[in-house]
């Protein structure tokens, strides 16, 4: 809210202008002030008192990139966007202006001694731009030990937390955490059983100037138990994690289900938690949700998918069982009003005064996620792909999202959301399947709540190099499209400049049909290409589907564009070949 106030520099200089030395005047009288003058408040003179009211938080999505392009995701560090995605170990900044710069990971750097890191699938970007920036991402060693790790942003490139050897004798990190004073602490798991000294709760800071906590009563031997735990960290410091630990000599073989609780000022208190059998026969620990050191949930999953799920609740003193649930776990969340929202048998439910739960009505079929509860924008997404979504002060609507750029007949399916404060993003999936093709094939999409710019596409084929991570490209030809162009097939850099294109000419020999296409060679984003202008969106979907089942990989499509032309390819459609 903006008050504007009367500056008082104008008392000032009335009250210099009393006491400088001036000649004397004659005294001027004035009139006495009225009544209401006197009576009159200087807060009179403050302008109106106006509500600012923020232009709601856009709901309107354009596509960012999208393609087949495995594990592409986004990730929001302070007011900075990185898209990701395992294909050429991309990563990219995303500038103001909707632009790119390239921050990809250069594994051949550290795949040989003294590291020896296999980059697997890159899961987030986390930390702070600059100059405290980390990618966490999927690792496999040569022992078959699999698990994440971190690389942290140093010298324009990125390098391991840890050497190898230093890792190989212990412990590696494998989450991040914003601690206080500046310090960034790191939850620590052993890499191979053989070397570790000792089994439990290990923290560490990597970054700032204080020491992590140590848990030494939670220690076990390396072999006959196997701790596994979820933890999160308030903003206050105060560490929580749940999960199945080896604590004190009478912990029973395998481990029991334990609540962590550190503070600076009350130190580490340790709660045994009261499960069944069944209940702590399980697959992991599910996440641990805190709003305040005094509303804790957590959740203990199942022992197979279809379990359900065993959801607690701390309120400062003891942890207690919340309702039984029904179906599996598919996540949950917290939101302003301290509500826990549930997914499990892909019903959402909200958990009322009593204990009980409450079924939200407002979806139109199984539900697969909940998030962004105390964000400017909660969403749920369903198993059909549909989304909802809830901007501050607002009821969950459904969201429609556009067509896919670079496919005719498919349908984005939302994934997931990721937003801070008014930029929202949003992962989706879809299907594709163009001529020739013997199935379906899955792609992946980012879209944002952002003016619309040129859609990118990534790794899009085997003959395209892959670390180029994304491109520019025309989208698919629809009806409406003035320009359809026919891509047929892709040259390769062996290709030669006055290469022939037989196969091209066998499959259009007797095809009159055809006359009306004008056939070229034609360079688009950096890549020679052979294909025709037609004159008609139809005529270019039976172009595609004639080269598609006559030439194995040639993965035409009908694209809506004028490519620039390198050279024509006059095919004679009686003899197959080109024209003198």
């Amino acid at each position: 809210m903006k008050i504007e106030t009367v500056t008082t520099m104008g008392l000032f200089a009335a009250f210099a202008a009393c006491t400088a030395t001036e000649p004397s005047r004659p005294e001027v009288k004035q009139p006495p002030a009225s009544p209401a003058a006197a009576l009159a408040s200087p807060a009179a003179a403050l302008a109106p008192v106006v509500a600012v009211v923020p232009e709601p938080v856009s709901l309107s999505f354009t596509p960012v990139i999208e393609g087949d392009c495995p594990s592409l995701d986004v990730s929001l560090v302070g007011s900075e966007a990185f898209i990701h995605s395992k294909v050429g170990h991309h990563i990219a900044r995303v500038l103001p202006d909707g632009a790119t710069e390239d921050l990809s990971i250069d594994p051949t750097k550290f795949s040989g001694d003294p590291y020896y890191v296999e980059i697997g699938d890159i899961e987030a970007v986390e930390g702070e731009w600059p100059d405290k920036l980390y990618v966490r991402y999927w690792q496999t060693d040569g022992r078959m030990w699999e698990g994440s790790r971190y690389l942290k942003r140093k010298a324009e490139g990125w390098w391991p937390l840890a050497t190898h050897d230093e890792e190989a004798r212990e412990w590696g990190a494998e989450r991040l955490y914003r601690w206080t004073d500046g310090n960034w602490l790191a939850r620590m798991s052993c890499r191979d059983d053989d070397d570790c000294k000792h089994r439990g709760m290990k923290l560490a800071v990597i970054r700032g100037p204080g020491k992590a906590p140590k848990f030494p009563e939670l220690r076990s031997p390396p072999h006959g138990c196997a701790p596994s735990y979820a933890m999160t960290v308030l903003p206050g410091g105060e560490i929580v994690a749940v999960g199945r630990f080896c604590h004190k000599k009478e912990a029973e073989e395998g481990g029991a289900y334990y609540a962590i609780h550190w503070s600076e000022k009350d130190g580490t208190k340790t709660h045994q938690l009261a499960l069944t059998p069944e209940q702590a026969r399980v697959r992991e620990p599910g996440p641990v949700v805190a709003t305040a050191p005094t509303q804790v949930y957590a959740a203990i999953l199942g022992e197979y998918d279809e379990n359900p799920a065993t959801v607690l609740v701390f309120d400062g003193a003891a942890w207690k069982p919340l309702a039984p649930t029904k179906g599996k776990f598919g996540g949950m969340d917290v939101d302003r009003d301290g509500a826990l929202w549930l997914v499990a048998g892909q019903q959402l439910q909200r958990s009322a005064a009593g204990g009980a739960w409450e079924k939200l009505a407002f979806p139109t079929g199984p539900v697969k996620q909940v998030g962004g509860l105390r964000e400017a924008v909660a969403w749920v997404t369903q198993v059909d792909g549909a989304l909802w979504m809830r901007p501050d002060g607002q009821e969950f609507a459904r969201v429609e999202l556009p067509a896919p750029v670079f496919s005719t007949d498919a349908k984005y399916a939302a994934l997931g959301v990721k937003s801070a404060g008014r930029d929202v993003w949003v992962t989706a999936s879809y299907t594709e399947k163009a001529p020739g093709w013997l199935k379906k094939e899955p792609r992946r999409a980012l879209l944002r709540n952002a003016p619309p710019r040129e859609p990118q596409r990534c790794a899009q084929s085997p003959s395209y190099k892959s670390e180029k991570g994304m491109y520019a490209w025309p989208p698919a030809a629809r009806e409406d499209c003035a320009t359809p162009y026919a891509i047929l097939i892709r040259s390769s850099v062996f290709t030669r400049s006055d290469f022939k294109y037989p196969t091209v000419g066998k499959a259009l020999k007797g095809k009159q049909e055809f006359a009306a296409a004008k056939f070229s060679e034609v360079e688009v984003s950096g890549q020679r290409l052979v294909g025709a202008a037609v004159p008609s969106v139809a005529l270019g979907r039976a172009l595609t589907q004639t080269i598609g089942k006559a030439i194995k990989g040639s993965r035409p499509e009908l694209v809506c564009a004028t490519p620039k032309e390198l050279r024509p390819l006059p095919f004679d459609l009686v003899t197959g070949k080109l024209a003198p």
